[in-house]
This record gives C-alpha cells, sequence and structure tokens, in this order.
C-alpha cells in the first residue's frame, strides 16, 4: 500500500506540474499571437513606407534625370557658342577634350547642331532649367540658379561662368540624386528586416502552438495515470486494512497460544527441578 500510495502521489504531482506546463505554455502562444500581429503589421507598414518612398523619390529621379540631359545639352551648346583655341583659358566649356584642329568641344558636337546654338536658344534653355530644378529638393540649388548670368551669354568670360555653375549644379543633382537611392535602399532594407521578423514570429507562433498542444497532451496522459494509480492505492489501501485486520486476529489467537505453551514449560520444568510451581494456572 505504501508504494502504491507513493507512485500516486508522484503522479499526482506529475499531473500537478503539467497543468501548470500547460497554462504556461497556453500563455506563452497568446504572446506570440500578440507578437505576429505586430510583426506583420510592421512589415504591412514597411511595404506600404517602402511604396510611398518610391513612388515619391522615383518621381523626383525622373525630374532629376531630365534636368541632368538638360544640363549636358546646355554645355554642348555652350560649346558650340564658342571655338575656343587650346591655349585659350580653360579647355572647352563642357568637355576636357581638344578637336584635331586645335579648336575646342564646338568641332566635337557640330554633327549634332546644324548650326552654332544662339544666346537666345541658350537662355531659352536656361530659363527651363530653372523652372525645373524648382522641383528639385536639393540645399543649395535655387541660390546657384539665381546666379546664373543669361544676358551676355556670347561673351565667352559669361558662357564660361554659366557652365561652371551648371556643372556645380549638375554636380548636386547627382550627389541627391545618390542620397534618394539610399532613400530607396533604406526603404528596402527596412521591408527586408521586418518581413524577417515577420517571418520569425510565425515560426516562433508555430512552435509555441506544438508545445501548448504537446503540453495539453501531458495533462492528459499524466491524468490517466494518477486515476489509474489512485485507484490501485484505494485498492492497495483496502487489502492493508483487510490484512491487518487478519494479522491482528491471527496475532491474537498465536500470542495466547504461545503464553500457555511457556506457563506449561514452566510448570514441567519447575517439577522437574524440585521447585515451586510460580506458572500462571491457564487451564481455564
Amino acid at each position: 500500500w505504501i508504494e502504491a500510495q507513493e507512485a500516486y502521489l508522484l503522479a499526482a504531482t506529475n499531473y500537478q506540474d503539467a497543468k501548470q506546463d500547460r497554462t504556461d505554455a497556453c500563455t506563452a502562444v497568446q504572446g506570440s499571437i500578440n507578437h505576429q500581429q505586430e510583426a506583420d503589421d510592421a512589415a504591412n507598414q514597411a511595404t506600404t513606407t517602402k511604396k510611398n518612398v518610391y513612388a515619391t523619390v522615383e518621381e523626383e529621379l525622373k525630374a532629376i534625370s531630365s534636368e541632368k540631359a538638360m544640363i549636358e545639352m546646355l554645355l554642348k551648346m555652350l560649346g558650340t557658342l564658342h571655338d575656343i583655341n587650346k591655349q585659350h583659358e580653360g579647355i572647352a566649356i563642357g568637355s576636357d577634350s581638344i578637336g584635331k584642329d586645335g579648336n575646342g568641344v564646338s568641332n566635337e558636337y557640330q554633327r549634332q547642331f546644324e548650326t552654332k546654338a544662339s544666346p537666345a536658344q541658350l537662355e531659352e534653355t536656361l530659363n527651363k532649367v530653372k523652372k525645373m530644378s524648382l522641383r528639385i529638393k536639393s540645399p543649395g540649388i535655387a541660390s546657384k540658379l539665381a546666379a546664373l548670368p543669361t544676358t551676355m551669354l556670347a561673351v565667352y568670360k559669361e558662357s564660361s561662368e554659366v557652365s561652371r555653375i551648371l556643372i556645380e549644379i549638375w554636380n548636386q543633382l547627382d550627389m541627391r540624386a545618390s542620397m534618394l537611392e539610399d532613400e530607396k535602399t533604406d526603404a528596402d532594407n527596412n521591408e527586408d528586416q521586418k518581413l524577417e521578423e515577420k517571418t520569425n514570429a510565425d515560426i516562433t507562433l508555430v512552435t509555441t502552438g506544438k508545445e501548448c498542444e504537446q503540453a495539453q497532451q501531458d495533462v492528459m496522459t499524466y491524468n490517466d495515470q494518477r486515476a489509474t494509480l489512485e485507484g490501485k492505492a484505494t485498492a492497495a489501501r483496502s487489502d492493508y486494512v483487510a490484512g491487518r485486520a487478519s494479522y491482528q486476529d491471527t496475532i491474537a489467537h498465536l500470542s495466547r497460544e504461545v503464553f500457555i505453551i511457556r506457563q506449561i514449560l514452566l510448570k514441567l520444568n519447575n517439577a522437574c527441578e524440585g521447585k515451586p510451581d510460580t506458572s500462571v494456572d491457564v487451564g481455564q
């Protein structure tokens, strides 16, 4: 009975522990559900942010590309405005190369222009550049645009200054385009990170769900063991009680017989040795 009782008590302890484990596991599932929802929302927000960044950035990148193309055209047009000898100040407006005849870019780009660009054409194109540049969110461009001289483009000095400023603007536009590409990259990386976190949250939810199911199965298993051992312990207790009662009855009877035998032996020993009889009278 003691062994059966100990087995039952151990099973009962395991059952209580299993119930606590189930509570913890199922609580973890709820936490995983909340975390998964937060990760899902964050991933959706990152995707939305990326779309918005792309929409805004692509529009500005398109404007920058058009702006740079127009500036490059302006530099070529300025090159056709003046034939510049290689010994002259600077090499050539808009280019570092020298024509075979020793002149500047007017020879290089003559194929693209039937006639040399006029100051009026340049001024018209410059005004377009100024209008377009207002859409570019790059600091410093506005001040450079304001510094563009357009009244004496036929004069080499002024057109050279225009070329210099245009190249500065082109460089700033290129830097701005690089910054915008970085914004796209950051948006991509942020989305990738949030999607990875969402995937990890999904995996965690599946794992905790399985742990909760296993904990529930453990509770059922330990409960069955507890019930079985409780029945065995109860039966063993009944056997123990019945056995003890039988034992006590038997011991009582045997003890009486032992006592009588001992008194008879004492009486016989005393008689044989000629001693007084000290035994108890058990004749009744």
